[in-house]
């Protein structure tokens, strides 16, 4: 069973490429936006004001640069550092037009966030915010500081007050707090950590859904939906690890596949193959059991490789019988349709194996290894010699609490050859 390292963080980057890629369209549509509120708020001023053609010069620019954001986005056209210039284009473009109104409406440069619209500000760094970048807000706020410090310092004060401003008492406290030069920048720093908080956080999450994605939809291949689900959840750190465990192992295998793919083409083969691996994934993943792997016609199946139970020797013999009479059932409809029947052979056993991830970072495999795998891999062939379906060894009936079952018949030590002799053996299902 072939999985990637479950330890090494997922990339999102590339993810996040592709899902910019898609709200391109979105995000231009905001901008729109964002310019028609601009346009309508210097072509709305009644204020006669030598600073107001270059507001509209500055807006025009922005108009500018949406109409070319709206032309790539309509033609799926991104690179990574488009976020980084939109930013750049609408944080001083935007914020060169507040700073411009307030001087047409004679008000100080450190008065601009006094300017209704200059909430379009906190709408632009939402906008940045879309993409779920936190380090494209943090430049974003960074940005807004700058260029408004920038403005405050640079441009001079106007001559006469404002008609909106005229009668304020500058000794109030409210008041010198509002014309303090330090609330604008308060403001964009608390709204700028507030949606990198919120960006960090739905990114972290991102992250998080991917990974547990890619790792279920690996697991799922394999376990159960509920071992998938908990093992993808929890991150169990011997996934990549490893350690010693008793487990049960069965192998099942197809009696005849060769001389069957010899008289088959290969697509009546292949589905063939499909559908039975379907069959006993199924009937393994209902008795709590895992898929170690596919070896051509023959399936490893582990239970207890990541929790071992008492009950897992049990379910183990409960299973090869279940699998016995779900192939049979399968084989049946198989033979009603001119396919030739299926029989197969299952020999299980429990030891001491290591379950674990072995490998490099290329190619991981995650297995068990032992002779208890070795020695269930000889009780299935011996189903052959013996004519039975169903063959286990005593450690296994003993562990499921079974040995003196009289379902279960002992094979003759004289039937018994090889890594097997002298151990005992029984089988139950005739051939």
């Amino acid at each position: 069973m072939t999985m990637p390292d479950f330890d090494k963080p997922i990339d999102v980057d590339t993810f996040l490429r592709d899902a910019e890629l898609a709200a391109e369209r979105l995000s231009a549509l905001v901008r729109l936006v964002i310019f028609v509120a601009l346009l309508a708020l210097v072509l709305s001023s009644t204020v006669d004001h030598h600073h107001e053609r270059f507001a509209l010069l500055v807006v025009s620019g922005y108009g500018l640069v949406t109409i070319v954001a709206l032309i790539l986005a309509w033609r799926r056209m991104f690179h990574p550092l488009l976020p980084y210039a939109y930013a750049t284009f609408d944080v001083v473009l935007v914020c060169l037009s507040l700073l411009l109104v307030s001087r047409m409406l004679d008000f100080p440069p450190h008065m601009v966030f006094a300017i209704p619209a200059s909430a379009i500000i906190f709408v632009v760094l939402a906008h940045v915010a879309m993409r779920f970048r936190p380090e494209l807000v943090v430049y974003a706020g960074a940005l807004t500081t700058a260029v408004l410090g920038t403005g405050v310092a640079v441009m001079p004060k106007p001559e006469t007050a404002s008609p909106f401003l005229s009668g304020t008492q500058h000794g109030d406290l409210l008041q010198s707090l509002l014309h303090s030069r330090l609330m604008p920048f308060g403001i964009v720093a608390l709204a700028t950590l507030a949606l990198w908080a919120t960006s960090w956080r739905t990114h972290r999450m991102l992250q998080t859904s991917v990974d547990y994605a890619r790792r279920l939809g690996t697991l799922s291949r394999f376990f159960s939906p509920h071992l998938a689900d908990r093992l993808a959840r929890e991150r169990e750190p011997y996934l990549s690890s490893g350690r010693r465990q008793r487990c049960a192992i069965m192998f099942i295998d197809i009696c005849g596949f060769t001389d069957m793919a010899r008289e088959m083409t290969p697509e009546d083969l292949s589905q063939i193959l499909a559908e039975f691996r379907g069959v006993v994934t199924q009937v393994i993943f209902e008795h709590g059991g895992m898929v170690d792997k596919f070896i051509g016609d023959a399936v490893l199946a582990v239970f207890g490789a990541f929790q071992a139970k008492p009950e897992d020797a049990k379910q183990t013999i409960e299973c090869g019988i279940s699998t016995l009479a779900a192939v049979e059932a399968w084989s049946a409809s198989q033979h009603a349709r001119g396919k030739p029947d299926i029989r197969i052979g299952i020999g299980a056993h429990c030891g001491e194996v290591f379950v674990g991830a072995v490998g490099d970072d290329r190619m991981l495999e995650f297995t068990v290894l032992g002779d208890a795998v070795n020695v269930a891999e000889r009780l299935e062939r011996l189903t052959r010699k013996v004519g039975a379906a169903f063959v286990v060894s005593r450690e296994l009936l003993e562990a499921a609490e079974l040995s003196q079952a009289s379902a279960w018949m002992p094979i003759p030590q004289s039937r018994i050859v090889g890594r097997l002799t002298g151990r005992d053996v029984f089988c139950c299902g005739g051939a």
